[in-house]
């Protein structure tokens, strides 16, 4: 096992730690010391609800009237002494067009649905009213052709420019993190997952993928759009084309990765999915049915999705112990407790927290799969930096601290099976003489230097083209990938220089036999190569000693 930190002392491993907390605690410290001294402060808008007139009736924002599709209907509003100054309102109309007069005169209109490519969109709306319009009459029209949508009226405040989008950010910009949140973990699992082959074999690219399409939803619904687009077919169908794709990664997901069992009903719902989209798509855009009027069917089958999920996943663990099933079915706990979070807020007329509580509840899921996919990672780059030092073990001669056998035969495997390499290669024998009269004379330590010093001399003499290995006792080799007969040569006299230069400083004779064989001369097996150069090696022996 290998020890946290250095010499395995814990408290050392956690000392940046502890230094980023005690920055952290400064900064906040500084942060909330004067908090208001300098601090720009921007009045909130003011509330407009009051003061409203619908068919002659008092009524109060916001309001839902019982009024027909297609139907045009008024409110009006007696301006109060605030307007003597120029004023913004703001309003946000729920897929409806929209016409204001001042004293009859039209000061603002938006229209929508004049084709497929700009359909209905639930927008907000800056008017600007002149200065000087204390006592004169607003009148709002508003006509929608959705039933559901016609007669609502939401609520709406006025004041200088900088209030309106202060209240915007306050209001709406938390949803809109949450969906960059998101979006933010979706694109962090996917691209790292691109780039780690070994995360592909758990599937977390689908749950990077499901984030990513889920997120889109989140952000059409924070609406917060408008900040950055005005696309009025993107602000008028994300939301709703969101629903029926981001289950799919999930069902991937699930059916692939998770569910040993349990499989078809889901399969058959995921093709039921994008059958259902493409289905929406074209209803919309042929003008039968607009993605608003669908929404209701990609609602119900999510339900469906839910719950076909929850039951699959149960069945799962019960049948197999399936740990990772039961790790899922939580998740789908997370995002019932919310749903309901969220109705109850429908219930009592929350309208400004819409998709809110669900939002939460989402990114609590996807900070959970991040965790997970984290501890993963860590867990697998851990084992990998393991598997990496137990084959350099493996692989290494303690000695000379360099290849040993095992990497050599690898090593000219690889040689052997890459033709443009093998035509370069020469092999390189070494033996170094007297090892064993080292080791009986002057003990085992001196006879480890002596290879040490045999092996340094050898890869510092061949490194240019070629890497060193111990072999045996010994023996030595060197796949060198340089035929080149006059380089060998030059090499040859620089290795015997190096060699009398160590035997000049040490007690016994120290000296090193070596000879060669180039593949491409005689284009054999590995044996045979091997058999030429020890036999090469074996007259460059005997030559020394004769001399």
């Amino acid at each position: 096992m290998f020890s946290i930190g250095e010499g395995g002392n814990p408290i050392k491993a956690y000392k940046p730690y502890f230094i980023l907390l005690a920055v952290i605690a400064v900064f906040l410290s500084l942060f909330f010391i004067g908090f208001d001294q300098l601090k720009i402060n921007i009045d909130t808008p003011n509330g407009m609800d009051e003061g409203w007139v619908y068919n002659n009736q008092p009524i109060t924002l916001p309001i839902n009237l019982n009024v027909e599709k297609h139907t045009p209907y008024e409110i009006t509003h007696e301006l109060s002494v605030d307007f003597n100054d120029q004023q913004f309102i703001l309003f946000r109309t729920s897929l409806q067009d929209i016409k204001v007069y001042l004293e009859d005169v039209l000061i603002y209109e938006k229209t929508y649905g004049h084709n497929q490519l700009e359909p209905y969109a639930s927008t907000w709306h800056t008017i600007p009213v002149s200065n000087q319009s204390e006592g004169k009459i607003l009148k709002i029209i508003l006509v929608s052709p959705y039933s559901s949508m016609s007669g609502t009226v939401n609520e709406m405040f006025y004041g200088s420019e900088i209030m309106i989008y202060k209240y915007l950010m306050n209001t709406y910009m938390p949803r809109l993190a949450l969906g960059v949140i998101v979006l933010t973990i979706g694109l962090i699992v996917m691209i790292s997952n691109f780039f780690m082959s070994y995360a592909r074999d758990k599937g977390y690219v689908y749950m990077g993928l499901f984030a990513v399409t889920l997120s889109f939803w989140i952000i059409a619904e924070s609406k917060m759009l408008q900040f950055f687009t005005g696309s009025q077919l993107l602000i008028g169908t994300l939301a709703y084309i969101s629903i029926p794709i981001f289950p799919i990664p999930m069902i991937i997901y699930l059916t692939e990765y998770v569910l040993k069992d349990y499989k078809k009903m889901l399969i058959w719902l995921k093709y039921l999915f994008v059958a259902h989209f493409i289905a929406i798509t074209v209803l919309h855009f042929t003008g039968i049915q607009d993605y608003f009027e669908t929404v209701i069917y990609s609602q119900l089958w999510i339900v469906v999705g839910i719950i076909l999920a929850t039951v699959s996943l149960i069945l799962d663990y019960k049948n197999h112990k399936n740990l990772e099933s039961i790790k899922i079915f939580k998740s789908l706990i997370i995002i019932i407790i919310f749903g309901v979070f969220e109705f109850i807020n429908f219930i009592l007329g929350g309208f400004e927290y819409t998709s809110l509580y669900l939002s939460i509840g989402i990114v609590v899921i996807m900070a959970y799969i991040l965790i997970n996919y984290i501890n993963y990672i860590v867990s697998r780059l851990k084992k990998s930096y393991e598997t990496e030092v137990y084959q350099k073990l493996a692989y290494m001669d303690h000695v000379i601290q360099g290849k040993n056998r095992l990497a050599f035969e690898i090593d000219l495997d690889l040689i052997y099976a890459d033709d443009k390499k093998l035509k370069d290669l020469r092999l390189i024998l070494f033996d170094l003489d007297n090892l064993k009269k080292i080791n009986d004379t002057f003990g085992h330590v001196a006879g480890d230097e002596a290879i040490k010093k045999a092996y340094d001399i050898m890869q510092e003499v061949f490194k240019d083209y070629g890497v060193c290995y111990r072999i045996g006792g010994d023996e030595f080799a060197c796949i060198y990938l340089n035929p080149n007969p006059s380089i060998y040569e030059e090499k040859l006299v620089i290795l015997e220089g190096l060699v009398k230069a160590v035997n000049k400083t040490t007690p016994y004779e120290f000296g090193i036999s070596v000879g060669s064989a180039i593949h491409r001369e005689v284009t054999v097996d590995q044996t045979e190569l091997f058999n030429l150069a020890d036999t090469m090696m074996y007259q460059y022996r005997k030559i020394k000693q004769q001399q």
